[in-house]
């Protein structure tokens, strides 16, 4: 929890008694150090590294999960997009905007999209959503279009340098964020724009199905049969949808016992890396239909990972070889072992969503669109400016843990 929480900023705008407490947001910067110790330089807010915390908020205190899908949707120059972002900008409190935040909008669009049902789910909370209604709705477009086949996409894992072209969890997180906008316009009283969506997400899981070795890996896909982490299932049930039917949890519970190494499951079949979080959430997941693996052997990799001493001078890392148990360079003390809470998470209460109808009307239009199936979007209107990020006071951290027992 330590180094998700010291990547956490949480700030008010203006001070003192003029502080407007209906205006709380909260930013992420990952200290991210490498082996020597040395701090790198990153992206702030990204959404990768948020969506991989949101079960140790969603356990904690779901509103601070709010407040974080506040400082994206109300900044203008994501919502101009016709897709999600993959972070805020370079070098906090200056946003400066830089080519690869538009680098994985696919995975980006479906994270934000999962992540503002989560916390509204476990809120009972509906104002952010719509407050931002078009928004969301033009990013769930751009997933009917774009999920389930896909060109040129890279994912939130920098890691992984090469794009590739219809991805299966990626497919497979894209239509679950299809299916949770129906259940946001639920919560806002957009019932009649649902169809859409609704229909877009069951045609395309059923040919993702079909057009899948057992819901594994996608034949269209597939240079090899390895086993792969299928991440994506954590929000359909941390979600309650029901959407994905058990075969598809069933395959990969296969894959999970035939992909253990060392150290735990690589994320896919072309090499030996893995994410602690994504570990995590598909374990999560598999668990709630198998009570079976709720077991020491499931989780002894990992733990034999986070045990042992190699790069721990500085900081647990998040990222590493499930062979040998040696953390990537550069990926030490980031948020993104919040994921750690995703078991946790699922036995969270949600709470009774209170109905907020939607804004009356659209923003303006999108400047941009990328081309369908495609990544090659480019920001217009910022270019490589850099943007002073308006902030207020910072919470002490006294007023962080009120926030957390809130």
């Amino acid at each position: 929890m330590q180094p998700t929480f010291a990547s956490i900023e949480i700030t008010l705008n203006g001070a003192g008694s003029s502080a407007d407490l209906q205006d709380i947001k909260l930013f992420t910067k990952d200290a991210a150090v490498d082996d020597t110790g040395a701090s790198r330089d990153g992206v702030m807010s990204s959404v990768d590294s948020l969506y991989s915390i949101m079960p140790m908020l969603i356990y904690t205190n779901p509103n601070l999960g709010n407040y974080a899908l506040a400082s994206f949707l109300d900044y203008p120059p994501i919502r101009e997009q016709s897709y999600a972002l993959h972070d805020l900008g370079l070098r906090y409190s200056q946003v400066t905007v830089h080519e690869k935040q538009s680098r994985n909008p696919v995975d980006a669009t479906a994270n934000m999209i999962i992540m503002t049902y989560a916390f509204m789910r476990y809120t009972g909370d509906a104002k952010l959503a719509a407050k931002h209604y078009y928004t969301l709705k033009g990013w769930a477009d751009y997933l009917v279009r774009n999920a389930l086949v896909h060109s040129d996409q890279l994912t939130g894992d920098w890691f992984v340098t090469t794009p590739g072209s219809n991805q299966t969890n990626l497919a497979l997180k894209g239509l679950i964020a299809l299916k949770s906008m129906v259940e946001i316009q639920k919560a806002v009283g957009m019932t009649n724009e649902s169809s859409t969506y609704e229909n877009a997400a069951n045609s395309g899981l059923q040919q993702w199905i079909e057009l899948s070795s057992s819901g594994k890996k996608l034949t269209y896909e597939s240079r090899s049969e390895e086993p792969q982490l299928l991440h994506g299932l954590y929000a359909d049930k941390l979600l309650g949808l029901g959407f994905v039917p058990e075969s598809v949890y069933a395959a990969q519970r296969a894959q999970w016992a035939a992909g253990m190494k060392a150290f735990g499951v690589a994320l896919g079949s072309q090499g030996t890396t893995t994410s602690l979080a994504w570990q995590y959430f598909t374990l999560a997941a598999l668990t709630t239909g198998d009570t079976s693996l709720l077991n020491d052997a499931q989780f002894a990799p990992m733990r034999n990972f986070t045990s042992r001493t190699q790069d721990k001078v500085y900081a647990l890392a998040d990222v590493y070889d499930v062979n040998t148990g040696a953390a990537s360079p550069g990926y030490g003390l980031r948020g993104n072992v919040g994921g750690s809470y995703a078991l946790l998470a699922l036995g969270t209460a949600n709470k009774t969503i209170a109905q907020v109808p939607a804004s009356p009307s659209p923003p303006a239009a999108t400047t941009t669109s990328p081309g369908d199936n495609s990544s090659s979007a480019a920001l217009t209107t910022q270019g490589a400016t850099s943007i002073q990020l308006l902030v207020g006071l910072t919470l002490v951290p006294g007023m962080l843990a009120m926030l957390l027992l809130h």
